[in-house]
């Protein structure tokens, strides 16, 4: 599991192995909403708030073809620590870990991080969604057929190309980071 630091935590988050003891009370289970239950694997998560309890996460995730994202990641509000296991993302408030949501983008891809605007940008095969210091931001109406390529980040706008189906061709697209306005791709139903 890839790890990333790239906003400020109040908490120290490490992964557990399979054989670490945990305080059963202290433990919360999180599992996708949506989709299919049975083949789901999971991540424990130790976390360890600055002024507040330890406690244990479970996280579960059910997508693996193509491969999905599988990040520990720290967010906007540096409460929060944000778990993608399997494409399925869930941002946790550490102090408060019963207040948490399922991240609005399946199957989670691959994320970027824009920290002058403090934004998590998540992408599926279609669409992408923001996350901001307050929670959901925006997302967009679907822009690919089936297929979306980064090729550039910046604090302004996220941009690269998409698959349109009735050309059989790659087209080029912006999103702008603050609105989520789209550019350049031509499927919005």
């Amino acid at each position: 599991m890839h790890v990333s630091k790239d906003f400020g935590a109040l908490y120290e988050v490490k992964l557990l192995s399979p054989q670490d003891k945990a305080d059963k009370e202290k433990v919360r289970l999180f599992r996708p909403a949506e989709g299919p239950k049975e083949n789901l694997e999971s991540v424990t998560v130790e976390v360890v708030p600055k002024g507040g309890q330890k406690w244990i996460g479970i996280f579960m995730g059910n997508y693996d073809s193509p491969p999905s994202a599988n990040v520990m990641m720290t967010a906007p509000n540096e409460r929060d620590v944000c778990i993608v296991i399997r494409g399925i993302g869930y941002i946790v408030d550490v102090l408060n870990p019963d207040q948490w949501q399922e991240v609005r983008c399946h199957p989670i891809l691959d994320i970027y991080s824009i920290r002058e605007k403090g934004v998590l940008i998540f992408k599926d095969f279609t669409r992408l969604t923001a996350y901001d210091l307050s929670g959901f931001r925006w997302r967009t109406r679907h822009i690919s057929w089936d297929g979306i390529t980064v090729e550039e980040v910046n604090e302004e706008r996220i941009s690269g190309t998409v698959y349109e189906a009735p050309t059989a061709s790659q087209i080029k697209f912006s999103v702008e980071i603050d609105t989520g306005e789209i550019a350049g791709a031509t499927w919005h139903p």
